[in-house]
């Protein structure tokens, strides 16, 4: 993985209502980038955008709540979609001045992204989307793909009671598997990694991050989607990985009746961490979508 040049970064605190978010934020131009982490990242994923896009953006890049520095309600209601969303919200009004942002989410960031354009046109200038379905898209496939379904089965388990503890062994070994970064004996941690480490291990984080999939269920039962506008107006670029086991590459292709304005890259070779693996190609995609 090529090295970041991360400039410099503040650290900012957003109230927005029930919760406290941390926020990274580089760069002092006139349009916004909110960056929106998944599972089980934080605002450490994005130092590659973060390093590339600060020089014409506020790059504004949050702990989504329950995650890192950020607050962590303890109430699971806390994490339900709607209120996910308006967190991603709250923040466009505070750093954006009114101004819709470039809005760029991966996995669970993804599904909020998308949510927010849909939800919240006004908002969002232009929709980025790495590996993660709109959530209709996501139901209909929880519901009828059966490839999907069999990709989707660690859902159950991060949901359960024990998760955390399972989580937590071995210093966090299946995290780091979920990373795409096993452990090499005698190999010294990276910098993500060791702050993913971290991130982890603060009080109340590991419940709070899982407490995402807890108050969201996409499927037959749960129905999180419901309610949620299928309709986006901002031009949409969807980047995927080919090789992602969790969210299937053809999901990509399947929001071509959302979004008016869509642009789908799959990159081959790619697995479900685009925006780290290929920092530079996500890049330029994103460069020539926002030039648009």
């Amino acid at each position: 993985m090529p090295r970041a040049d991360v400039p410099s970064i503040r650290h900012e605190w957003v109230d927005v209502g029930d919760a406290r978010l941390h926020c990274a934020v580089a760069g002092h131009g006139e349009r916004l980038m909110l960056l929106l982490h998944g599972f089980p990242d934080c605002w450490h994923g994005w130092v590659h955008q973060i390093a590339h896009f600060s020089g014409r953006f506020t790059v504004v890049a949050p702990d989504g709540r329950g995650c890192n520095l950020s607050d962590k309600p303890e109430s699971v209601v806390a994490y339900r979609l709607p209120r996910l969303v308006a967190d991603a919200d709250s923040l466009v009004t505070h750093f954006g001045g009114g101004r819709p942002a470039v809005v760029v989410g991966h996995d669970w960031g993804g599904v909020v992204a998308w949510t927010l354009a849909s939800s919240c046109p006004d908002a969002v200038s232009h929709l980025v989307v790495l590996n993660a379905p709109h959530p209709a898209v996501l139901a209909r496939a929880l519901v009828a793909d059966s490839q999907q379904q069999q990709a989707s089965g660690y859902l159950e388990r991060l949901r359960q009671p024990g998760a955390e503890s399972r989580l937590s062994e071995s210093r966090f070994e299946r995290l780091r598997w979920v990373l795409d970064i096993p452990t090499i004996p005698g190999e010294v941690e990276s910098a993500y990694v060791a702050a993913s480490v971290e991130a982890w291990s603060r009080p109340g984080a590991l419940t709070g991050a899982l407490n995402w999939y807890r108050a969201n269920d996409f499927g037959p039962v749960g129905r999180a989607a419901e309610g949620v506008p299928t309709e986006v107006e901002a031009p949409a670029l969807v980047i995927w990985g080919r090789d992602d086991r969790a969210l299937l590459p053809h999901l990509a292709l399947q929001h071509r009746d959302i979004a008016k304005r869509l642009t789908v890259h799959v990159l081959e070779g790619a697995g479900h961490w685009t925006a780290r693996e290929r920092p530079d190609e996500v890049n330029a995609l994103i460069d020539a979508h926002c030039s648009s």
